[in-house]
């Protein structure tokens, strides 16, 4: 265990213990998390969680929960300037401060990085099993992750972008219609250097699995299909009749992609929905 861990508290439910930590940022404050623990001594796989734009590490608790019940340590964080990090008046997303933007994004990334850190720090993770699931924002800087990130190895990005610039939403839209030429060009160049794009084409040897769906309204296809285009491989891609938010036969494909890559339990009959 990392000796900047620190636990406010613990719940068991479902027959896992959620743990209610935070850990320091090497780039400065504390990132909260849930850590959610299998019963039994391992050793565990593990994987890292990380949430949707707008969103924070309650949402994707339930599926840390879910993939604890198959065998692996989970571990979901709030992004930078997300959840429990965001700061009043500010938005996550900022076309006019382009360069706080950058920085949260890549503050994120050491973030998730040093959570790698807290999982490998236990004895009871396997430390050749270890796995991401990150959807839409988090497919995104997931994305980034796996070509800087070699510990990991299975990358699971569902409705994943190539560019946030490319992203069908209010904020990528206002931005597009108000901003001057110039200051749009500049701002998208600062925030287009973080971008998956430029970096899942270096996530060999981790596998990845790409999933979209041919109705999102927030991820055109032609951003996701670039993204597929540049990823190494091995890779998955996979198309859905669904939304941003895909439909049940994608949850049941990654959990079985990431039963075969990381050798974790096939779920529950009552969760496989």
């Amino acid at each position: 265990m990392l000796n900047c861990e620190r636990s406010a508290s613990v719940e068991v439910r479902e027959g896992v213990s959620i743990h209610d930590i935070s850990y320091a940022s090497p780039r400065g404050g504390r990132v909260p998390g849930y850590l959610v623990v299998p019963s039994g001594q391992g050793p565990f796989a593990g994987i890292i969680f990380m949430h949707g734009a707008g969103g924070s590490r309650a949402g994707v608790l339930s599926q840390a929960i879910l993939y604890a019940k198959t065998g692996a340590v989970s571990l979901a964080i709030d992004a930078a300037m997300s959840g429990g990090r965001a700061i009043p008046g500010e938005q996550f997303l900022d076309y006019g401060k382009p360069e706080r933007t950058r920085d949260a994004f890549i503050q994120t990334v050491v973030d998730m990085r040093r959570g790698v850190d807290l999982l490998l720090s236990r004895s009871d993770v396997d430390p050749e099993r270890l796995g991401y699931v990150g959807g839409s924002f988090g497919a995104f800087v997931g994305g980034v992750l796996s070509g800087v990130e070699k510990r990991i190895r299975a990358y699971a990005l569902p409705s994943g972008l190539a560019s946030i610039n490319e992203a069908t939403v209010p904020t990528v839209t206002k931005a597009r219609q108000t901003l001057p030429k110039d200051e749009l060009e500049k701002s998208f160049g600062i925030i287009d250097v973080v971008s998956a794009v430029y970096y899942v084409s270096h996530a060999a040897p981790a596998a990845l699995l790409f999933q979209s769906g041919d109705k999102d309204a927030g991820v055109p296809r032609k951003s996701a299909e670039r993204l597929h285009r540049a990823a190494s491989d091995p890779k998955t891609v996979k198309w859905y009749d669904g939304g941003h938010g895909l439909n049940s036969q994608a949850v049941l494909d990654r959990a079985d992609w990431l039963r075969r890559q990381i050798g974790i339990r096939p779920l529950d009959p009552a969760d496989r929905k």
